[in-house]
């Protein structure tokens, strides 16, 4: 072999190495976690406690969801737990959201509608939504149990009995739930299991879960709280500025040791998170910044990160299976039949490990194909983000714009923005 071909198939097998270390690395985790930690469907199992159930409220937010709010009452309505009551608080809709959940709901005495036609400034939309809905709700003021959820999520009819049961069997104080999303779109099939492979990443879930010093995280698609947990960390008011509320809900109920629970929902629960590709990327940003505490740095890092071993050293090691294949067919040399077999080794473990991870998630294994593409278009999310944070520019999300204050988390409404 000529010496730059010995050169490039030892760079070659070096990237394979490194790639081999980094996702068995990423697998080991994956299956400690699959062994380790129950999902939702498993507290099902459980035989149920004596006693009555405990009286459960769920507060839905919803502006402008007129496409998810009958899906969201139909299947909610449809849960099979005894005792719980909904609230549908509609923050300054300006589409056919009311009329739609009228028609859903129909005259169920378990249903209170709330209308909101402002915001303060200080508040962010969200959380001040389901603030007011709790504090003027008979309903949430006396159950055992509050939760929040997005308009945008789909309930098979165990899931509040299950969330209940894994809540008493856990002994938590917030149960948040790792939904099920849709693929329906190009983005959903493409970038989505990237941009949730990557928050995970970021908040493994079994540094989240764990007793001791946890990595406190919370999907606001969906969290339950005991009275006594949602009360002892000040409620929704104590946090009326966070664009990412969910996150310093977490952080709080951890510092109170109140029991964090950061569990799959094994379909149990569902969520269509965005129907246009800009609200999408707007949202994900918004995600990816707060979690990052508007660290540009930590974003471009997180960026450099997800490109090396998603993209660059997949494809480099596609090319050393069939670079060394072909010399060693040719040559017959030892360097270029190992530079084959650690090359293809290294492919073959990626597609494993992402193949595993989409069945994880409930969406479809073929999609692990784009996961290439997916890395590409998430880097530049995390790119996006970092540059926003830069520039200083306000969050867009819910028909407002929030600019950051200085206290990190913290938002001020400016102006109106795109929905």
């Amino acid at each position: 072999m000529t010496l730059a071909l010995t050169i490039a198939l030892c760079v070659l097998l070096a990237c394979a190495v490194v790639m081999i270390g980094y996702w068995g690395v990423v697998l080991f985790e994956s299956v400690r976690a699959i062994k380790s930690l129950p999902t939702l469907r498993d507290a099902l199992k459980r035989p149920p406690l004596p006693g009555p159930a405990p009286g459960v409220c769920v507060i839905i937010p919803a502006h402008n969801e007129g496409a998810n709010i009958q899906t969201v009452a139909r299947t909610l309505l449809a849960q099979d737990y005894p005792d719980f009551r909904v609230v549908f608080v509609l923050d300054r809709c300006t589409d056919d959201t009311l009329a739609r959940l009228r028609e859903a709901a129909g005259e169920d005495p378990r249903v209170r509608i709330i209308e909101l036609d402002h915001c303060p400034p200080d508040w962010v939309g969200k959380v001040h939504a389901v603030h007011h809905a709790y504090v003027s709700s008979p309903e949430a003021q006396s159950a055992d149990f509050v939760c929040f959820a997005d308009a945008d999520t789909i309930w098979e009819a165990a899931a509040l009995r299950a969330a209940v049961a894994m809540m008493r069997w856990r002994g938590l104080g917030l149960l948040s739930l790792m939904t099920n999303l849709t693929s329906d779109a190009w983005f959903e099939r493409v970038v989505q299991p990237v941009a949730c492979y990557e928050l995970l990443t970021q908040y493994p879930p079994r540094r989240v879960n764990r007793l001791d010093r946890p990595r406190a995280v919370a999907n606001g698609q969906f969290m339950l709280f005991t009275r006594e947990a949602y009360t002892a960390i000040g409620t929704h008011a104590k946090f009326k500025g966070e664009i990412l509320e969910d996150q310093r809900i977490a952080k709080a109920i951890c510092r109170r040791k109140l029991g964090l629970g950061w569990l799959a929902a094994d379909g149990l629960v569902g969520c269509r998170m965005y129907r246009e590709y800009d609200r999408f990327k707007r949202g994900w940003k918004r995600i990816y910044g707060e979690a990052a505490n508007l660290e540009a740095g930590r974003l471009t890092r997180y960026a450099a990160r997800l490109t090396t071993f998603s993209v660059l050293l997949p494809l480099l090691a596609l090319a050393g299976a069939i670079t060394g294949a072909i010399s060693a067919s040719s040559t017959g040399h030892w360097l270029a039949w190992l530079c084959a077999g650690v090359c293809g080794a290294a492919f073959a473990l990626w597609g494993v490990v992402l193949a595993w991870g989409h069945a994880w998630g409930g969406t479809p294994i073929r999609h692990a194909l784009y996961h290439i593409p997916g890395a590409i278009l998430t880097a530049g999310i995390l790119l996006e983000a970092a540059r926003d944070i830069r520039r200083g520019e306000g969050t867009q999300w819910g028909g407002r714009v929030y600019a950051r204050t200085g206290k990190k988390g913290q938002a001020q409404a400016v102006g109106a923005g795109a929905r």
